[in-house]
């Protein structure tokens, strides 16, 4: 389509293919290089724009799911059950049957998980079952103020320090047709550090070798990774260092595969967000620029404290001690950034904020106004839009009005 970027009606977010297949290339080139049998699966819940969901099943990505509405929504998109990854600590037992009929890779979480899991298994003693468990790590015990629960721990999977992860296998080994087939062992870290990845997967081989698990299949790691950062570890040196750990406890590629889920790491960088400015208002304590994007859309954790971003404007003005970049919610903390010795900002300029695909599209709420138009810049440059903003008919649209 012959669309300007400029004449697009803000706020909108911008998809980059390009950024995203150079992403996704540069991983294949590292499970090529290091583990050739490597899946990637997305984190869904990172991002689900359909219109990623669909670019990336093309792509040959797998996705991972913790719920049976992702489960469903990446169904639409096309995914095939052999294609996805499906985690999260509540399933229903409907869900868990159908996951399991359809040989999707299941990782159970919680105990009535199991207990649902053994249930059809013995209901249908005639089929075979492969289902891998979450192991609860304790990041925080081996690398201390590294893990982003705290001193709590992790309420995620089953505790192998105490006897809960036993249990759970002993009680999987009880039922003659369910074997286990993996080990999912994801932790949320604060530094991302090689380092950790190390250390999971020489623990994925001493469990393997603890509860004697002969017939394992993948080893799923998890995601937290950093990706297309400089100056930060990549592809390479993850996977290399996963592959030596492993070779060296005696699991080869063609026996074992192995799981990444990146959500950041692939996701982030191919994204942007559009805001123009519509006010500028100084009060006797501050200069505000009033934009019509906001905060939550683009931090819905509120909890950045600088953005990658670009200026767009006509030319180039006089510098200004201290501007705030404000949204157009009615929250006085919908505070964006503070330019400090920056060129002023005008009614009519553009900001465009980058690396921003993790948790934006997923967390932004439905506050006052709906989610914004979603475009996608095509390797020739052209512009398409692949989700239309919500209005006031599609947040209706179930509800009981008349």
């Amino acid at each position: 389509t012959d669309m300007n970027i400029n004449d697009i009606q803000t706020p909108f977010f911008v998809l980059d293919r390009k950024v995203m297949v150079d992403e996704v290339q540069k991983l294949n080139y590292a499970i090529a290089t290091y583990w050739p049998n490597t899946i990637p699966a997305y984190s869904v819940k990172t991002n689900s724009l359909p219109y990623l969901a669909k670019m990336l099943n093309e792509l040959g990505v797998y996705a991972e799911v913790v719920s049976q509405d992702e489960y469903e929504m990446v169904g639409l998109c096309g995914y095939s059950p052999d294609k996805i990854v499906c985690n999260g600590p509540i399933k229903s037992s409907a869900f868990v049957a159908d996951l399991m009929d359809h040989h999707v890779m299941l990782n159970i979480d919680s105990h009535v998980e199991l207990t649902y899991a053994i249930a059809h298994a013995k209901s249908n003693p005639e089929c075979r079952y492969g289902v891998g468990l979450r192991v609860n790590v304790d990041i925080e015990k081996y690398f201390p103020s590294e893990s982003k629960a705290g001193e709590q721990g992790s309420r995620f999977g089953f505790c192998m320090e105490n006897d809960e992860l036993s249990a759970a296998v002993s009680l999987l080994r009880s039922c003659g047709n369910i074997y286990i087939n993996g080990l999912h062992l994801h932790v949320s870290t604060s530094t991302r550090k090689v380092e950790i990845y190390e250390w999971l997967s020489d623990l994925f081989g001493d469990i393997v070798s603890r509860y004697d698990l002969k017939e394992i299949e993948y080893f799923d790691i998890g995601g937290g990774f950093f990706g297309g950062m400089p100056n930060r570890p990549g592809w390479n040196e993850y996977l290399s260092v996963i592959s030596k750990v492993l070779s060296n406890k005696g699991f080869t590629s063609d026996k074992l595969t192995v799981i990444l889920e990146p959500g950041v790491s692939l996701l982030a960088g191919a994204f942007s967000y559009y805001a123009s400015v519509v006010d500028v208002k100084q009060t006797n304590r501050s200069r505000f620029i009033v934009t019509d994007g906001s905060r939550i859309h683009i931090d819905p954790f509120f909890h950045k404290t600088s953005y990658f971003y670009e200026h767009i404007c006509e030319a180039k003005k006089f510098h200004l001690d201290k501007q705030i970049v404000v949204g157009f919610t009615c929250l006085e903390y919908d505070n964006i950034m503070v330019l400090e010795n920056q060129q002023e900002v005008s009614v009519g300029d553009r900001f465009r904020f980058d690396k921003l695909g993790a948790y934006t599209l997923t967390l932004s709420p439905l506050f006052i106004s709906y989610f914004p138009a979603v475009y996608v810049l095509n390797e020739d440059e052209s512009l398409q839009c692949v989700r239309e903003r919500w209005t006031a008919k599609e947040f209706v649209q179930a509800s009981l009005i008349q």
